[in-house]
């Protein structure tokens, strides 16, 4: 009997090692096209980060993943021009087969519909990257129809370091005044609807005619994109004293490198690989601490990823993280900028603060504070106005919203053991909105969970919008999602300002968080003994939970 199970059992295993000697998917490989433009044809366009963040990626790849130099292409400065980009974008064709994991890197100026200080007639939804002659590589003419050939049975990783890029494109026609003291000038290329005309094939051109205006939806099945900044954002290159190795590189990659090299921590789940939502997150997270103001957007978003993709490993398993990184602490002290303009007696009470840091003109910063005879007017990161307040009152209220959201952020970064889906739609200006504009939250988690949302507003007030009612404190399947609210969508409305949403899934809803909560929470101040039993309950909760925020800014409309 022992021989007979003997004979089985090597049988089953030869035929088990035949079968995987000729799947295709076991020798699958890993292969990469690299593309960095510091150096244009104008050098008054020239940036300082693509080139190294080309090589960083690189490196990455091949000490890190180990994938073979020989199946790594780099497209560099003169070299990364259209005709060559599209030569190599058709050469993935043959250089993989099925199974394969493909890496398509893009650093450099990028523009979009949305961008600003352009006037270029693209339709939303898409994308130009502007190569080394300034020619334009438009996501939905020349770059998706070679990547849906390819997604159809191979795994596709882009990643696009450039301005407008959530839906692939880096023009910087913005200034950030707050820039770290290396950075020259404001990055700028002039374009116009003249001169893309000009620079546009007549297949192009007519090409570009056909596409609609709405914007389509995510069309790859096995491609997952990951963007320096939303479709309406600029990104930012950052100078040799602000990154990892002591070199320029493009924000997004500076965040990205040592996240995926093992070196910083994103593995929130502990299973020692990384997928994109831990990584989207960790980066996000990341550029937040460093006041860059650029919104990380990874495709295909929460609502359309219907086979959870945002939840594969990247490169597959990749290389296991070597060891635990230290989890990332948030700064219990707010970074505040007072203009000259803020009145010395409102200066000197805010001196006295100690949850304040107060910095020097042409330092980074949190928060920003100006002041005329009527208002106070508080700015962001990337000096975009987040609310405007007629009193001293209002003003310390203000404060106190924002060091109880920093507050209640790090108790819970303590506890977090994985990730939460949580996107705002539309979100083309990332989490910008002017008055009047419709908005839903949407939520996922990849497993089974109580779901609790916490809202803070800048009247330092405190709202629990989710559960609220009997039927909602109920176990949510994992990968469905759940949107907020269920019908419908939230108008936006006056006074401009910031509300900060933290989503928490929990694996069980304690008795002692529904009696809290059963009774709904509705604007309740920050000091109101409901709420500090609240916020005292999760800061002391032993229980792990899924855990993300975001925050709404309501602005009013640009005239």
């Amino acid at each position: 009997m022992m021989i007979q199970t003997f004979k089985r059992s090597y049988l089953q295993l030869l035929i088990l090692a035949t079968v995987l000697f000729f799947s295709p998917f076991v020798w699958a490989k890993k292969i990469a096209l690299l593309v960095g433009v510091s150096q244009y044809a104008n050098a008054s366009h020239n940036l300082m980060g693509p080139v190294n963040d080309v090589k960083a990626w690189q490196d990455l790849l091949e000490k890190n993943f180990a994938v073979n130099p020989t199946d790594i292409v780099v497209l560099l400065n003169d070299k990364a021009n259209k005709p060559n980009i599209l030569l190599e974008l058709d050469k993935l064709k043959t250089r993989s087969q099925a199974g394969d994991e493909i890496v398509l890197f893009f650093s450099g100026h990028g523009t979009s519909a949305l961008d600003k200080g352009q006037l270029i007639p693209l339709p939303q939804g898409t994308g130009a990257f502007i190569t080394h002659e300034k020619q334009f590589l438009i996501g939905r003419t020349d770059i998706l129809p070679r990547l849906l050939s390819l997604d159809k049975d191979r795994k596709i990783w882009l990643i696009s370091d450039s301005c407008y890029s959530q839906n692939m494109a880096r023009s910087t026609s913005v200034g950030i005044a707050n820039a770290a003291k290396e950075m020259t000038k404001p990055k700028y290329i002039a374009i116009n609807a003249s001169e893309i005309s000009e620079r546009l094939t007549a297949q192009e051109k007519q090409a570009l005619n056909k596409l609609d205006s709405s914007i389509p939806p995510y069309p790859y099945q096995n491609t997952v994109t990951l963007a320096a900044a939303s479709e309406g954002e600029v990104a930012l290159d950052l100078p040799a004293s602000d990154t990892f190795d002591g070199k320029p590189h493009g924000a997004l990659t500076n965040a990205l490198i040592p996240l995926l090299a093992g070196k910083e921590f994103a593995d929130f789940d502990g299973n020692r690989v990384l997928d994109a939502n831990e990584i989207n997150y960790a980066v996000t997270q990341k550029l937040r601490g460093m006041s860059l103001g650029q919104t990380p957007q990874v495709l295909p978003s929460s609502v359309e990823d219907k086979t959870s993709l945002r939840q594969n490993p990247f490169l597959g398993q990749g290389q296991k993280l070597l060891m635990q990184q230290n989890r990332p602490t948030v700064n219990q002290q707010l970074k505040v900028f007072l203009a000259k303009s803020v009145p010395a007696p409102l200066q000197e009470q805010l001196k006295q603060n100690a949850n304040l840091q107060l910095t020097a003109a042409g330092a980074a910063f949190d928060l920003a504070i100006t002041a005329n005879a009527k208002s106070y007017e508080f700015f962001d990161s990337k000096n975009e106005s987040i609310g405007r307040f007629s009193s001293i009152a209002e003003v310390q209220a203000k404060l106190l919203q924002e060091q109880f959201n920093l507050n209640l952020k790090s108790n819970l970064l303590k506890k977090q053991k994985g990730v939460m889906e949580l996107e705002l739609l539309p979100s083309r200006f990332g989490s910008f909105f002017e008055i009047g504009e419709q908005l839903k939250i949407s939520m996922k988690s990849p497993q089974p969970v109580y779901i609790l949302l916490v809202v803070i507003n800048s009247k330092a007030e405190v709202s629990v919008v989710y559960p609220t009612q009997a039927q909602e404190f109920n176990l949510k399947p994992a990968n469905k999602m759940q949107f907020m609210p269920e019908a419908g969508f939230f108008t936006t409305s006056a006074p401009s300002g910031v509300d900060y949403l933290h989503v928490l899934g929990l694996p069980q809803m304690p008795v002692e968080l529904k009696d809290q909560i059963i009774k709904p929470i509705d604007s309740l101040h920050v000091s109101h003994s409901r709420v500090q039993s609240l916020f005292k309950w999760l800061e002391q909760s032993n229980l792990p939970i899924l855990y993300n925020s975001i925050e709404i800014v309501v602005h009013e409309a640009n005239k």
